[in-house]
């Protein structure tokens, strides 16, 4: 809350409380199509502030919380089903295509979906054969 720009503490308070509550809804609503216009109105903030207020309390923008937020669930799908991704998740958590997924993930995990896929419960690799 200290990283916000505002100038009264109270203001602070206040941005960081519609922050949180954006957080929630982004949250709760990641696995959705959203446009930026739905968050803005919840916390009462011009679409350019809400990006502003949340890269200075949080370190990344709202849009990037949502995207590591599908990451994670795209993550947890891998993890539980060792079928390849299939198209219908993929475009249900927001990629439209498979080389896009992909290049998401590897630049957030490090390793390709497939690779993950081939990971057990205990986090290694599976033994083939």
């Amino acid at each position: 809350m200290a990283g916000l720009a505002a100038a009264q503490p109270a203001t602070r308070q206040e941005v960081y409380r519609r922050l949180l509550m954006v957080q929630d809804y982004l949250h709760a609503h990641c696995t959705e199509h959203l446009s930026l216009g739905e968050p803005a109105q919840v916390a009462a903030l011009s679409p350019n502030r809400l990006i502003q207020y949340g890269r200075q309390a949080f370190g990344v923008t709202p849009w990037q919380d949502v995207r590591r937020q599908r990451l994670a669930e795209a993550r947890r799908r891998l993890r539980a089903h060792p079928d390849p991704p299939s198209p219908c998740w993929r475009l249900d958590l927001g990629w439209a295509s498979a080389s896009a997924f992909s290049t998401a993930y590897r630049a957030c995990y490090g390793v390709p979906p497939r690779v993950e896929r081939t990971r057990d419960q205990a986090g290694d690799f599976k033994q083939d054969g």
